[in-house]
């Protein structure tokens, strides 16, 4: 079953747009940065416009997506993460490596330079991405 992102009027205004999502996380926070959208839309992460909902670029690969200074950072759920500097018309990211086995569907945080992460067995990893 798919799902969607909305964009609404604060305190139950109506609906601006929708995009439809045919499948991904459902629950993965998008990002509004620099007048764009990036988040995890139909098994990719994404770049909307923030207006209208217009696809702007995919990237494939579900997961989950963090801003880190001026730089996206993306887990897929299969334990691979890329990281490439934030692009309004096509990310292409700089750096790519699996960081583990299995399943990684919670979302990653950053702390101290660090990206922390937990896969669904139970690992955890701290990977060092910044100086």
């Amino acid at each position: 079953m798919g799902s969607s992102v909305s964009c609404r009027i604060l305190q139950n205004g109506p609906q601006l747009w929708q995009f439809k999502k045919s499948s991904g996380h459902a629950f993965a926070a998008s990002i509004l940065h620099d007048g764009v959208v990036y988040g995890m839309f139909q098994n990719g992460m994404a770049c909307l416009n923030p207006g209208d909902g217009s696809l702007r670029w995919k990237y494939p690969g579900a997961g989950s997506v963090l801003l880190i200074g001026n730089h996206l950072v993306s887990l897929s759920g299969r334990g691979v993460l890329r990281i490439g500097p934030v692009a309004r018309d096509n990310w292409k990211p700089t750096l790519e490596a699996r960081i583990g086995s299995g399943q990684w569907r919670n979302n990653p945080t950053y702390w101290n330079g660090n990206l922390i992460a937990k896969s669904d067995s139970g690992e955890m990893i701290s990977v060092r991405i910044a100086r």
